[in-house]
């Protein structure tokens, strides 16, 4: 199930945040994204484990993308993939045609993603 993030959630993508990058947001950050009114902040869950998520918000008619992770006992599932497509389609619903986002160089997984 996807669904919009909620304070509750917060802990576990703490973890998995903190797990994949070098370079973590803190749980300030979090959120203050989720207190943001153009905020679009999506999760994927089964059986009340989150696999994934995506954080970023509207901005000049554009959605600018954050944040998107996925457990990493869980990559290469399809998971970043699967919230990606959903992302699409909510923004196709809103009339928004761009999604703006930066990508490391040397994060093979996001490029990979993203192509």
């Amino acid at each position: 199930m996807i669904r919009f993030i909620k304070k509750i959630d917060l802990p576990t993508i703490y973890k998995i945040e903190k797990e994949n990058f070098q370079n973590p947001w803190i749980n300030k950050q979090f959120k203050v994204q989720l207190k943001k009114i153009n905020a679009i902040n999506i999760i994927i869950e089964q059986k009340n484990i989150i696999k994934g998520y995506i954080f970023g918000e509207i901005i000049d008619g554009s959605y600018h993308l954050y944040k998107i992770s996925v457990n990493r006992k869980l990559m290469n599932q399809g998971i970043g993939t699967l919230l990606l497509d959903y992302l699409i389609k909510y923004l196709n619903d809103l009339n928004l045609l761009y999604i703006y986002l930066e990508v490391n160089a040397s994060n093979i997984f996001a490029i990979k993603l993203y192509e």
